[in-house]
C-alpha cells in the first residue's frame, strides 16, 4: 500500500507539475499575443498618422500652389528647400538647380538684399515672425514692390527647422 501511495504521489506531483507548466505556457502565450496585438495596433495607428500627414502635406501644397504669391521654404541657413508653383515663373534658374542655394542669391535685382537677408536671419534667431515689410526688386527694367511675410517653421518636436517666406506683389497698389 505504501508503494502505491508513493506511485500515486509521484504521479500527482508530475500531473500538478505538468498543469503548472501548461498554465505558465498559456500565460506566456497570452502575453505574447497581447504584445503582438499591441504592436499591430501601434503600427496601424502609425500608418494612419503617416497617411494623415501625407494628406495634410498634399493639401497644404495644393493651397500654397494656388495662391497668387511666391512662397519659399528655407532651411535654417536660408537655403531653398522648396517653393510653390507660382514662384517658378520668377526664377532666373532652372527650378531643379534652385534647391540648396541661398534664397537671396536667386533673387537678382533685389533692392537691399543685405537687409532682406538680415530679416531672414532675425526670424531664424528669434523664432518670431516678421510680417508686412515692403521691399522692392528690379526685373526687366521694371521696379516691382512686394509685401513680405517671414514666418518661422518648426518640426514635430517644436524645434525651429526653417523659414517660410511669402512675397505678395503689391506693385499695382503702390501706384495708387
Amino acid at each position: 500500500m505504501h508503494f502505491i501511495q508513493e506511485i500515486l504521489g509521484s504521479t500527482t506531483f508530475v500531473v500538478v507539475a505538468l498543469i503548472g507548466l501548461s498554465l505558465a505556457l498559456a500565460v506566456t502565450s497570452f502575453k505574447l499575443l497581447v504584445a503582438t496585438a499591441e504592436r499591430r495596433e501601434a503600427l496601424v495607428v502609425a500608418s494612419e498618422q503617416a497617411q494623415l500627414a501625407r494628406e495634410a502635406s498634399h493639401q497644404l501644397q495644393q493651397i500654397l500652389g494656388s495662391i497668387h504669391a511666391q512662397v519659399w521654404f528655407l532651411d535654417t541657413q536660408t537655403r531653398v528647400v522648396d517653393f510653390n508653383s507660382f514662384t517658378e515663373q520668377f526664377l532666373e534658374a532652372d527650378p531643379l538647380q534652385v534647391r540648396g542655394r541661398p534664397m537671396m542669391a536667386l533673387l537678382m535685382g533685389w533692392h537691399d538684399p543685405e537687409q532682406a537677408q538680415a530679416r531672414n536671419e532675425r526670424v531664424i534667431l528669434t523664432g518670431k515672425a516678421i510680417l508686412g515689410t515692403l521691399e522692392s526688386y528690379e526685373r526687366d527694367g521694371e521696379i516691382y514692390w512686394v509685401n513680405v511675410d517671414r514666418l518661422p517653421a518648426f518640426d514635430a518636436q517644436g524645434n525651429l527647422d526653417g523659414l517660410r517666406v511669402f512675397l505678395y506683389d503689391v506693385t499695382p497698389l503702390k501706384d495708387i
